[in-house]
């Protein structure tokens, strides 16, 4: 996007939180990290319009299935303006050329098909069904006169081939009168930018004056790694590929530091001959080193200062070494201290009944249930990666259908293990 439009986005929503400050890129910035392609910023098409806070700042976003299986999308007078499956940057540049509130239509047929995600948007308030195109004609105040026109010329051209907008893939259609229509308001949101922080192919951060040691970047901190625009379902390779490349190229980074002080001989009273084989066990916020024969392991417990400009906490087993600085005394083969193990997940759960869960239904005091589990999570909300409002809604209440249409269960033992405290029994009455 052309850099001169950029300012006139900021009156835009958006689809990210209140917690996407770009603290990442700022952090970087005041080490002297280049950035790139800050200027391309991503508008997308279809933002949802909550009905109930039609003025919100952050708003959730319409999957791209909805018009992949079928949706089209009508302005004010249920006409259709656009390729319903172009470019986002397309589509956002007609409905800026045409009049709003927009509409994103699915008839029975395509509901059928995403019906998951239809009914997630119900939920939410974000999607409202009707029970013909009488029904939405009237919502919108135009005759129906208007969308059994506009559903006659896109059953003709879906037919021939021929769309006045050059669309060329149709799917579930015809359209008529008499189906379900599942609707939503949609609106441009400032999505995605592909700008963030300079790094070369091995996650390395550059600066002016080239790679800057010990500072590694990775996700959508990166710029650079998708051009000027991105592709729809892209956005998690940078995660995923530089997530692995940063670590194997900070981990080798640490390891050939540590190593060259140890063949100077500044650490080897300590944690012995680097030259042996040792094993190297990795944990969240640890990396732990096993020396055989040695009189412990060296656990270190963040990274050195001489590769981030960060200070660690020193702990009394630390020497002055600037690569050691932060390593405390483990236990190893021959014996030596060992670390506290964290408290037992779930500790101190109790049985709870539904009426005390839905006490709790605020911002500031909110339980959820999932699999008769019970998540107290004020604290997460703010950094829920689909916003805050979003657990909200089933705050002191089941979200166990909710929850499973959208994530694999095994992510609630991975990360939520810590807001657990307790168990209920039987479904919720208020389901």
């Amino acid at each position: 996007m052309p850099q001169n439009l950029v300012p006139s986005l900021l009156a835009l929503p958006t689809t990210n939180g209140d917690h996407c400050t770009g603290d990442g890129i700022k952090l970087a910035r005041s080490l002297g990290a280049n950035t790139v392609d800050m200027e391309a910023v991503q508008v997308h098409p279809t933002g949802l319009v909550d009905p109930e806070e039609p003025e919100a700042k952050v708003k959730f976003l319409a999957a791209e299935a909805l018009r992949g299986c079928g949706g089209i999308i009508l302005d004010r007078n249920g006409r259709r303006f656009c390729d319903d499956l172009g470019k986002r940057d397309y589509v956002t540049s007609r409905m800026w050329l045409n009049q709003g509130p927009f509409r994103l239509v699915l008839n029975a047929k395509a509901s059928k098909e995403i019906e998951w995600h239809v009914k997630h948007y119900t939920s939410r308030k974000l999607m409202r069904n009707y029970k013909n195109a009488d029904a939405l004609a009237a919502e919108m105040k135009i005759p129906p006169s208007n969308l059994n026109e506009t559903f006659n010329k896109y059953n003709t051209a879906a037919k021939t081939g021929q769309d006045e907008f050059g669309k060329k893939y149709f799917h579930n259609t015809p359209f008529e009168m008499a189906e379900d229509y599942n609707v939503a308001f949609v609106t441009p949101v400032v999505h995605y930018t592909m700008g963030g922080v300079e790094a070369d192919h091995e996650s390395q951060v550059v600066g002016p004056k080239g790679i800057i040691p010990g500072l590694f970047a990775a996700g959508e901190l990166m710029g650079g790694i998708h051009g000027k625009n991105r592709l729809g379902g892209n956005s998690l390779l940078d995660c995923v590929v530089y997530g692995r490349v940063s670590g194997a190229t900070a981990a080798r980074y640490m390891l050939s530091n540590f190593a060259s002080v140890d063949r100077a001989g500044a650490a080897s009273r300590r944690i012995g001959n680097v030259a042996q084989k040792f094993s190297i066990e990795v944990n969240p916020g640890s990396v732990t080193i096993n020396f055989p024969g040695s009189e412990g392991a060296a656990t270190a417990a963040a990274p050195a200062e001489a590769a981030t400009g960060f200070q660690s906490e020193k702990s009394s087993a630390a020497t002055d070494d600037p690569y050691v600085t932060g390593f405390t005394a483990g236990a190893g083969p021959s014996g030596g201290g060992a670390a506290a193990a964290p408290a037992a997940a779930g500790g101190g759960m109790k049985k709870l009944t539904w009426e005390e869960v839905g006490k709790h239904t605020t911002e500031k005091d909110c339980w959820i249930v999932v699999d008769s589990k019970v998540y107290q999570l004020e604290e997460f909300l703010p950094d829920h990666p689909g916003g805050k409002k979003a657990p909200l809604i089933y705050a002191g209440k089941d979200a166990t259908e909710e929850f499973n249409m959208l994530h694999k269960p095994e992510i609630l033992d991975k990360y939520a293990k810590e807001y657990l405290i307790g168990t209920v029994d039987g479904p919720d009455p208020k389901a």
